[in-house]
């Protein structure tokens, strides 16, 4: 069962769970009950980095709405990418679709458009390993915006030996519009005791990766701009703690991700880890998806999802 966050007049968010409800109070740009006082004057302004992404121009070719279809790897019964029309009824329009090359990967991951409507996603175990091997977990693949074909777009590093009690390799990507790079997370070759993945810097204009942070398991990522410094907003694989690491003119990294903020104890098992990570402009807010994730598909699997609006704090940089 899907569990999330739902809010209720402008300042209250009612988490509901079966027969009992727990009650968290979010004054959403005036004074968070968790995190501190941060009066409307104060507000950060923030800027997300994925404002520019367009829808994929081959959509509409197909007879597909942009108000009404979406793109989706999540759809039940289907391998892969798939185009779903949200309104079926309307005469002329199609209900689905599926190019040959959407199903080439095997099921697939999280997916990002860019500023030309290119849509990028990545291989995602499911249940069956022979149909996402792990050695082929930590590609990028890239929907041409025009034609709608499947093409690997880059090969990041896979080490010599996979540990097999970790089938996972990228974990989430994040589109920034301020450089014209992904952002990509990858646990592939991390155990439960060790730490070993990492976070790169793709350039889409080269096709190459142009930095990195090693040793970092990370998990959901989003690109932002508060006040006027770029930064990288970074769940964690292994804890509930989101993390955060300043960019430069070019969209690298300068140091190592911070902690930033914490959503230990909260929702249903009080261990989320941070999933996905929207950045709500006219909030200066984040809107945070967490759930369960220890390294097995036992838990990877399971439905069961929390979503949390945090209002945005002071950087811990200057």
């Amino acid at each position: 069962m899907k569990q999330r966050l739902i809010p209720a007049l402008q300042d209250l968010c009612l988490f509901q769970q079966k027969a009992r409800t727990v009650l968290i109070l979010f004054l959403v740009g005036l004074v968070p009950l968790l995190l501190g006082s941060v009066s409307a004057n104060a507000r950060t302004r923030v800027a997300a980095g994925n404002s520019c992404q367009q829808y994929p121009s081959f959509a509409p070719k197909l007879g597909f709405s942009p108000a009404t279809s979406f793109l989706t790897t999540v759809n039940r019964g289907d391998v892969g990418l798939v185009l779903i029309n949200s309104a079926p009824n309307i005469p002329g329009e199609r209900k689905r679709y599926q190019h040959p090359s959407w199903n080439s990967a095997g099921h697939l991951g999280q997916i990002v458009f860019d500023s030309d409507g290119n849509t990028y996603t990545y291989p995602a175990p499911l249940v069956d390993l022979s149909i996402n091997p792990p050695a082929l977990a930590n590609r990028i693949y890239q929907v041409d915006a025009q034609t709608g074909e499947m093409k690997l777009f880059h090969q990041l590093p896979v080490p010599s030996k996979i540990p097999e009690e970790n089938p996972f390799g990228v974990m989430g990507l994040s589109y920034s519009c301020f450089d014209n790079v992904l952002y990509i997370s990858s646990v592939i070759g991390s155990t439960r005791e060790k730490e070993s993945g990492r976070v790169y810097v793709l350039s889409l204009s080269t096709h190459e990766v142009i930095d990195s942070i090693e040793d970092f398991d990370g998990f959901g990522l989003a690109a932002a701009k508060f006040e006027d410094k770029k930064v990288l907003l970074l769940g964690h694989a292994r804890s509930s703690t989101l993390f955060l690491v300043e960019l430069d003119s070019r969209g690298t990294f300068v140091g190592r991700p911070q902690p930033y903020m914490n959503i230990f104890g909260w929702g249903p098992r009080g261990d989320d880890k941070i999933k996905s990570l929207k950045v709500l402009e006219d909030q200066a807010a984040l809107q945070i998806t967490g759930y369960e994730f220890q390294f097995n598909l036992a838990s990877y699997l399971r439905p069961e999802q929390s979503e949390y609006v945090l209002p945005i704090e002071p950087l811990p940089f200057e």
